[in-house]
């Protein structure tokens, strides 16, 4: 499971959602249908935000000048997308969390999440939980289809028993990332809520998402 968020750099001025709602801020991003684009695109869709994306940025660490340097005003990204490889940003308040989707985080406190603002059952919601489903697995390891049953049962026992070893949580951690486990059953109830809340309605407002050419 990882935790993402828009952030603003801590000099741009913005610090809340309503700031976001009232004025165009710039977002820095790499293509159209990566998730730093789609992110952003559905909180414009779905809250009425006025981010206009600048897309074309090579990889995270331009995104990351891009900010720094004040080139756009904020970005979206994983947390641990910042921990790794600019672990001082979350301590001294460097980029500023606005909005935070995914797994509950308790770095993120007191930030608003998307989810928790649409309307419980609705459409919007849906969509949020379709996308959402990628946040919960996070990373996720697979085996191919036909894989025999004493085989997959034998890899999850070997990545259950990894991760309950206190070394991997210590080497994890030591690298700035963000460790949050889950089991295989856990991942496959994930995935399972995620197509749950398909519905052609969802859908349309998915694609329209995916497609549409202007934030």
């Amino acid at each position: 499971a990882r935790s993402s968020a828009i952030w603003f750099w801590h000099t741009s001025g913005i610090k809340t959602l309503q700031q976001i709602k009232d004025k165009q801020v710039t977002i820095a991003t790499t293509g159209f249908s990566s998730g730093g684009s789609v992110m952003p695109r559905m909180v414009n869709s779905l809250l009425g935000t006025k981010m206009k994306l600048i897309y074309g940025y090579k990889g995270g660490g331009a995104l990351n000048l891009a900010v720094e340097r004040q080139e756009t005003q904020g970005r979206w990204n994983y947390r641990s997308g910042f921990t790794g490889v600019r672990p001082s940003w979350l301590p001294k308040k460097k980029v500023i969390p606005i909005i935070a989707m995914g797994p509950r985080d308790s770095m993120m406190k007191g930030v608003l999440h998307l989810r928790d603002m649409l309307k419980n059952g609705s459409v919007e919601q849906k969509m949020y939980d379709v996308m959402g489903m990628n946040f919960e697995v996070g990373q996720a390891f697979y085996a191919p289809p036909g894989t025999p049953e004493k085989i997959v049962a034998i890899l999850k026992k070997a990545f259950a028993d990894m991760l309950a070893d206190p070394r991997t949580k210590e080497d994890i951690l030591k690298r700035g990332i963000e460790f949050s486990p889950k089991s295989a059953k856990e991942v496959e109830a994930e995935i399972a809520k995620g197509f749950d809340a398909v519905t052609p309605e969802v859908l349309k407002g998915l694609k329209a998402i995916y497609t549409k050419a202007k934030s």
